[in-house]
């Protein structure tokens, strides 16, 4: 079957840029410090390629990886992490099966204009405080975003 000549080979994926996951991962951070939460924060663009990540003082080790985990599992899943495990907790393991993402709270995708441009994962406290804490780095993007800062 031949290409037509108006269709596009190559498609244009709106991503997260370096300045937009640090300022993610910023307003995570000031969320979480404004709790005295101390955890890792993972953000990663719309291939789950990590951009920013900051490690808290007395994080334990295995939030790193958590951490990074999350994130990409919401840009991979384009929902938050925690849809996952919810399909987890109704019988469907599956999910279990894929080594990429987790399925645990914490990811949430950053969605522009219905877009998945990223995602944000943190991992070192109570799940839905993790999860807390990512959603305030994602609405600061999303905000921003729809403010003509791109």
């Amino acid at each position: 079957m031949a290409h037509g000549a108006s269709e596009p080979l190559i498609g244009n994926i709106p991503s997260l840029t370096a300045a937009g996951a640090k300022a993610a991962l910023l307003a995570a951070e000031r969320e979480a410090q404004l709790h005295d939460w101390n955890v890792c924060i993972a953000v990663v663009d719309a291939r789950g390629d990590l951009l920013a990540f900051q490690r808290m003082d007395g994080v334990m080790q295995l939030s790193l990886d958590l951490s990074q985990r999350k994130a990409r599992t919401a840009v991979y899943i384009n929902a938050p992490s925690a849809a996952l495990e919810e399909r987890l907790h109704s019988g469907d393991h599956s999910v279990l099966m894929a080594d990429a993402v987790i399925a645990a709270q914490g990811g949430v995708p950053i969605v522009i204009d219905g877009n998945t441009c990223g995602g944000i994962g943190v991992s070192g406290v109570e799940a839905r405080f993790d999860t807390q804490i990512a959603e305030a780095g994602a609405a600061y993007v999303v905000a921003h975003a729809s403010q003509g800062q791109r």
